[in-house]
């Protein structure tokens, strides 16, 4: 009865990550995005509170420890280049990357 219930659990984490609000690849690429107008567009906000920044970064690998934990990636169509490199840090998110495209 256990293994049912924590499959079926799974099953609709699953459903949610790959597709809820346009799943996982959506939020990544949402988060990423809004670093990049923050830096275009704010780069004193930043500066002046680089806690934003570290929250964004955070929340980039929450979604990425995500992702690899749900085991969506086979419900989900292949963008050219998933998950696509956050502005900050790109050392650590080329790693990252590396890592997820080590597993495919």
């Amino acid at each position: 009865m256990f293994n049912s219930q924590a499959g079926m659990l799974l099953q609709r984490i699953q459903i949610v990550t790959a597709s809820s609000q346009g799943g996982i690849y959506a939020r990544l690429d949402e988060n990423r995005a809004l670093m990049d107008l923050l830096q275009a567009q704010a780069p004193s906000l930043l500066e002046q509170y680089p806690c934003v920044a570290q929250w964004i970064q955070q929340q980039h690998t929450f979604l990425l420890s995500l992702f690899e934990a749900s085991n969506v990636r086979h419900l989900l169509p292949a963008p050219q280049q998933f998950p696509r490199l956050m502005p900050t840090n790109r050392a650590a998110n080329e790693r990252a990357h590396e890592q997820l495209s080590l597993e495919v």
